[in-house]
């Protein structure tokens, strides 16, 4: 059941944020549903405990489309 999976995953990313699969899987799940403000929130909590260059790719799949060509957006972002 899909929704049984994401109520799992969430636990498992509030239980332990810095937790990478988690993380990672829970930010594309919003990502891939358009709900960009919610998976930059899971990308911020989860870069502060534990940077981590998987995160990298979906950072930038996140970032403003005005930011993508623009350097200086993109160091804003």
């Amino acid at each position: 059941n899909g929704d049984r999976a994401v109520t799992l995953l969430r636990e498992a990313h509030n239980s332990n944020p810095g937790f990478a699969p988690a993380a990672q899987k829970l930010a594309r799940h919003y990502l891939d549903r358009g709900r960009r403000a919610d998976a930059v929130r899971v990308m911020q909590g989860w870069w502060k405990r534990d940077p981590h260059p998987a995160m990298v790719s979906l950072w930038r799949e996140a970032q403003p489309a005005k930011a993508e060509h623009n350097a200086a957006a993109r160091m804003a972002w």
